[in-house]
């Protein structure tokens, strides 16, 4: 599996897996969408995934595409050092 889209797309459905981990379908869409999982919602992933025989969805593969994720977007640092920066330095 190569990105959070892949684990979702595991499931049938946005729905079946929403209902294995009780988070509304309007969730899993957007995480689909948006190509992400929460961190706060992996261990119920990775839960809802054991009980359907799937063990190659684990913690240790949702860090990595978080990291893969992290790693790609091209304006990080920048957006990073905006926000640091004080108010006054920004209209400059």
């Amino acid at each position: 599996m190569q990105s959070f889209k892949d684990i979702i797309r595991r499931w049938d459905s946005t729905s079946a897996l929403a209902a294995d981990i009780g988070q509304p379908t309007k969730t899993v869409q957007m995480w689909l969408f948006r190509d992400r999982i929460p961190a706060v919602r992996w261990t119920k992933i990775v839960a809802a995934a054991h009980l359907r025989g799937w063990d190659d969805i684990n913690l240790g593969l949702l860090a990595s595409l978080a990291s893969k994720k992290a790693g790609q977007h091209p304006h990080s640092s920048s957006r990073r050092s905006l926000r640091q920066r004080s108010p006054q330095d920004r209209a400059s």
